[in-house]
């Protein structure tokens, strides 16, 4: 790839509208489902990952469950995205009301 394709290509990437939404992690095995709200979707999993993987995520119960089961006993899942047109107010707002819908449904634990 070329210098120039290359930075074209990196700054596309930090232009792009982050993915505003709702996501699960599961652990199937346990039976255990954790629920949180991101205000971009394409990068929580890793954020997330990086957490479990160091020893210092939270919320406790789930690093707990990681340490037994291990990264393979982990899926992680994109529930809702949302309209990124949204105000910041609304995003706040929309963001809470569906994350508390989905703890309720999935009798999940938030993140």
């Amino acid at each position: 790839m070329k210098h120039e394709d290359r930075k074209a290509a990196i700054n596309a990437y930090k232009d792009r509208d982050p993915a505003l939404g709702i996501f699960a992690i599961r652990c199937p095995s346990e039976g255990l489902i954790w629920v949180g709200a991101s205000r971009d979707l394409d990068k929580i999993k890793n954020r997330i990952w990086f957490t479990l993987r160091m020893g210092n995520a939270h919320p406790k119960d789930l690093q707990c469950v990681w340490n037994e089961q291990g990264e393979d006993g982990f899926g992680f899942e994109e529930l809702e995205r949302f309209d990124k047109d949204l105000i910041d107010l609304a995003r706040q707002r929309l963001l809470k009301e569906r994350r508390d819908h989905w703890l309720e449904k999935l009798a999940a634990r938030p993140v």
